[in-house]
């Protein structure tokens, strides 16, 4: 299929392709079951890789204001707890913005102490508006 060809006839390639799904819907949902038991040990094998690639960017809200280098020299375990499995680390904010991706406003922390994080920041701010 010729680029121009999907140009000029998107809509209904879109429309065709959305009515075929939903007629063949559970049969698809049968296939990828299908596909991911009988090769569960190679997509587990790939995941660990992508995970020790691409640990950085895991995030995909987020877009870096440092380099490639830059976020692959950051720290690869929780900065608090010291956990050093890759897919539970996330980008803590100290600043609360997300678009201030710099690095010195990123943290690495895991899931579970990330979660802590935000859980004493509201706290925080819960006590500083009752005193209001």
């Amino acid at each position: 299929m010729t680029k121009e060809y999907y140009q000029k006839h998107k809509e209904k390639l879109k429309k065709v392709n959305r009515e075929w799904f939903l007629k063949n819907k559970e049969q698809g949902r049968q296939a990828q079951k299908v596909y991911r038991e009988s090769h569960k040990e190679e997509i587990k094998r790939y995941r660990k890789e992508y995970y020790k690639k691409n640990w950085y960017f895991l995030n995909k809200h987020q877009t870096f204001q440092m380099s490639i280098p830059e976020a692959r020299k950051m720290s690869r375990e929780c900065e608090k707890c010291k956990d050093k499995r890759l897919y539970v680390l996330h980008w803590h904010h100290r600043d609360q913005d997300r678009k201030n991706n710099k690095k010195e406003n990123l943290q690495v922390l895991c899931a579970n102490c990330h979660m802590e994080t935000h859980y004493e920041e509201s706290l925080l701010a819960d006590k500083t508006y009752k005193k209001r």
